[in-house]
């Protein structure tokens, strides 16, 4: 294994602004955290505040592939800039409407509008990998790039809420977190590579990206995907909870995160050759699947952390080459809305598992919900073995006429 190859694209001042964009922007992440925290001081019950955040998450969630779909027809910051602002412009009128003791229906109205209007920027950062790298050889290693990125994004976006938090107002907290996100996405929308991109003419019609049987497979592969993260989103701070140390339930995370880094680093750094990426992403969601197994004989939080940075460096491979092949099954022009139904899929997965996680930890017991997560992980793996050939780069339907004019 060599690190040689990440210098080539790294070392490219248009990749480092685009990475340090999408970092500040991903902070994001800890949107939730903070607006929670304020809802529930101003409400002053969990349930309205849950209410709201999970608004503001699955609107956001589910408005993506439309919103792909704008950009690969009119470009990137014609869509990302206004999207961003209105989206900033929502969450302020939030919190001025939270700190007026307005209805929960207001607020869960106002964060269902800053969701949907939040700019799709990680389905956007992809898009614009083949226009950074030098050869479509390098495309394998920028990928891991972005999912390293990606976990910097879980790591970093908590724990920065968690700062603003502690030395200010859950106010504060989301009208900062609100201001680092706009920041981000201006910055990102003004580099010379986003503002160069452009979508190509579609080849398909209303059905968009999931006209590709491809598109269809990986869509189905993320929804059970994301059910396993949501299960361990509940069942590890409740692991931890059990055990009289609720703060092991940040570090427990960290380490499933370090160790998707470091997975990534290893899988981004050498030659994959002609082997068949359909195969590969099948192996390493089964491999993940295999290791969250241990979870559930875990009986202390130091046995669950490394045991979770064992599971974890399988974490960023499969999500590499889930991106490499977009690059074969997404139909000509739906390149950032192929990449949205991907998010989409995994954030409903998320969702759903979150939600059978809490059941299943408050009755059987979290070792059960770790055994369910697993379970959903061998599901996502079964998908990709048996729709292999729906995985093969589909130069026939990218040659096909539109179905209507789009």
């Amino acid at each position: 294994m060599s690190l040689s190859a990440y210098w080539p694209i790294l070392r490219k001042r248009q990749v480092q602004v685009v990475i340090v964009a999408s970092v500040v922007a991903g902070l994001r992440i800890g949107l939730p955290l903070a607006l929670i925290l304020l809802v529930e001081e101003q409400a002053g019950d969990f349930a309205s505040a849950g209410a709201v955040a999970g608004a503001f998450t699955l609107a956001s969630a589910l408005s993506g592939p439309p919103k792909g779909r704008v950009i690969d027809r009119r470009g990137q910051p014609r869509v990302l800039v206004p999207l961003a602002i209105s989206s900033a412009l929502s969450l302020v009128a939030l919190v001025a409407v939270a700190r007026s003791d307005a209805s929960v229906v207001a607020l869960v109205a106002l964060a269902t509008l800053a969701g949907i209007t939040t700019a799709p920027l990680f389905p956007s950062m992809r898009t614009l990998w083949p226009d950074l790298v030098d050869d479509v050889s390098q495309l394998e290693t920028a990928y891991s790039i972005q999912a390293i990125v990606g976990e910097i994004f879980y790591i970093s976006g908590p724990l920065v809420a968690g700062v603003l938090l502690a030395v200010g107002t859950p106010t504060a907290a989301v009208l900062a977190l609100t201001g680092i996100e706009l920041a981000g996405v201006l910055a990102f929308a003004a580099t010379p590579t986003s503002r160069r991109w452009r979508g190509e003419p579609r080849e398909v019609g209303w059905t968009g990206a999931l006209a590709s049987p491809g598109i269809r497979t990986l869509t189905a592969i993320s929804l059970p995907f994301g059910a396993t993260f949501g299960l361990l989103d509940v069942a590890i701070p409740a692991f931890a909870e059990a055990r009289g140390d609720e703060a092991a339930a940040g570090v427990i995370f960290a380490a499933f995160a370090v160790g998707s880094m470091l997975g990534g680093v290893v899988y981004g750094a050498r030659s994959w050759g002609d082997s068949d990426p359909g195969f590969r992403l099948a192996v390493f969601i089964a491999a993940l699947a295999v290791l969250v197994v241990p979870l559930a004989l875990a009986e202390t939080n130091l046995a669950l952390t490394l045991l979770a940075g064992v599971a974890g460096t399988t974490v960023a491979p499969a999500v590499t080459v889930e991106y490499r092949l977009l690059d074969d099954v997404a139909p000509t022009g739906t390149a950032t809305e192929a990449m949205s139904w991907i998010v989409t899929a995994y954030g409903t997965g998320v969702a759903i598992g979150a939600a059978c996680s809490g059941p299943l930890a408050d009755g059987p017991g979290t070792d059960t919900a770790f055994l369910a997560a697993a379970a959903c992980c061998g599901v996502a793996a079964l998908i990709p073995l048996a729709r292999r050939r729906s995985l093969r780069a589909d130069a026939a339907l990218r040659a096909l006429p539109a179905e209507s004019p789009g």
